[in-house]
């Protein structure tokens, strides 16, 4: 009777321990989830494009709690679950979701491209590319650029430095857009990311871990690069405009070493970008499964088939050689002549294969290649590809919906939608009727921190 009577006490006091436990993490998952009034905001929205098909809606109550979106509601409320809560107005305003830059260098500015482009290469220190990026970081954010894509450094630049600006700006120790860092390009010797110009013991010290030759070299450089924190992958597959070397824009890598480098980054889960010019490249980088294309400057129409079949991006950035076209026509202009010669070349396809592609259905992504065109007006990609034919609200899917896809962050960025980031910009003027209005942003939110916020009139 005893013995009985003390494991029925045991089974009860079991059961009382698994209730309390039980309570316990229910009550905390429930405090964990729920958020508390004093986090929560709401937006009044004007109009804004809601969902991924960037519907405009007038009069909407955005709800936000601390980063996250977590109500859509018709109307201008003031209140959640009949409490009165913050109220940022942007009644009079457009709200759109937070632009992406699928293709810039943070960490680069202009000045690499002019008389002082050598001088900056042997001088420029990785402390000193970060706190540059740290300034033009915050300057491409207030254009309202809430996220980018930083897609590989130059001649032993970005190596460093971008992963100490991306993880700075993620602890909030800097105030900056969410960062996708590819590090440093992989390029072979004597391509568009290796050091050029220089004398032979400058060059080794510029030495970059991305530099390969051979197939099994190439998959070790993609695996090395991700081990220092590569987010992405960044292979030129081609020459560049801006080498100062007279390598040309054709296709640099063998297809075994694509093949190995796509191979290697997709077994590490990471996506791969590839800088191509030449249409033997561009079809070269796509049979090998990048993911996406940058620039695309000589894309043809067995290109586009290619794209199609695999289901690649064209990432735009026509700001970049507009920008450097508009330098070398300069009197005082100090750009070097095989820079000039290529420029020419480039500039006279990259308009046409950007709306080959656009007009055959490839899924565009806006870039800019800001680093080579100043920070800040990453907007201008938009007038200039609504100006060779590209819908205005295709444009801005382009900026954000495609852009979150690309980089693989669909479910958290790329449109306003519960359960998404907090990320928002803000014009005065209807950016589907004016896509210039992109180019004068009037408020930035970002993870539901207000950035920039100037009245509309």
């Amino acid at each position: 009777m005893t013995q009985h009577r003390a494991k029925k006490l045991n089974t009860a006091k079991k059961r009382i321990q698994c209730f309390l436990k039980t309570s316990f993490f229910a009550v905390v998952f429930s405090l964990y989830q729920t958020p508390t009034l004093a986090d929560i905001s709401v937006i009044h929205a004007g109009s804004a494009l809601v969902g991924n098909n960037l519907l405009p809606q007038s009069n909407i109550s955005i709800f936000i709690s601390k980063n996250t979106i977590i109500a859509l509601k018709a109307g201008h409320h003031k209140t959640y679950d009949n409490q009165v809560v913050k109220v940022i107005d942007f009644s009079n305003a457009y709200v759109l979701p937070g632009l992406i830059d699928s293709h810039v260098h943070v960490t680069q500015s202009p000045a690499a491209f002019s008389k002082d482009r050598i001088a900056a290469e042997v001088t420029l220190s990785e402390a000193d590319r970060a706190l540059m990026g740290a300034r033009q970081a915050h300057i491409t954010l207030k254009a309202g650029f809430t996220t980018i894509r930083n897609v590989g450094g130059f001649r032993g630049g970005d190596g460093e430095a971008i992963f100490a600006l991306r993880d700075a700006i993620n602890r909030g120790d800097l105030v900056g857009p969410r960062i996708l860092a590819a590090g440093q390009a992989i390029s072979v010797i004597g391509g568009h990311a290796d050091t050029h110009g220089f004398k032979s013991d400058i060059s080794k010290a510029l030495i970059s871990p991305g530099i390969c030759t051979g197939a099994d070299q190439c998959a070790a450089a993609a695996r090395t690069l991700i081990k220092r924190g590569a987010d992405l992958i960044k292979v030129t597959v081609t020459g560049g405009v801006t080498d100062i070397a007279d390598s040309g824009l054709g296709q640099h890598f063998s297809d075994q070493e694509l093949n190995a480098i796509v191979q290697a980054s997709h077994l590490l889960g990471r996506k791969v970008a590839a800088h191509a010019h030449s249409a033997q490249g561009i079809n070269a980088a796509l049979r090998a499964g990048v993911d996406s294309i940058e620039h695309g400057t000589f894309a043809d129409k067995k290109t586009i088939k290619l794209f199609k079949k695999k289901d690649a991006y064209f990432v735009t950035t026509l700001t970049a050689p507009t920008y450097l076209s508009e330098q070398a026509e300069k009197i005082n202009s100090t750009m070097p002549p095989i820079i000039k010669q290529k420029l020419r070349t480039a500039m006279k396809s990259l308009e046409y294969s950007t709306m080959l592609a656009y007009q055959n259905g490839v899924p565009i992504a806006i870039g800019t290649d800001s680093g080579v065109s100043p920070h800040g007006e990453n907007a201008r990609e938009f007038e200039l590809l609504a100006k060779a034919g590209m819908d205005n609200r295709d444009i801005i899917k382009a900026a954000t919906v495609n852009g979150a896809r690309l980089l693989s962050l669909q479910e958290k960025i790329g449109s306003i939608e519960v359960g998404k980031f907090a990320d928002f910009v803000v014009t005065c003027k209807n950016p589907i009727d004016d896509i210039k209005a992109l180019q004068s942003i009037s408020a930035v939110v970002k993870d539901g921190v207000i950035i920039k916020n100037n009245a509309c009139e």
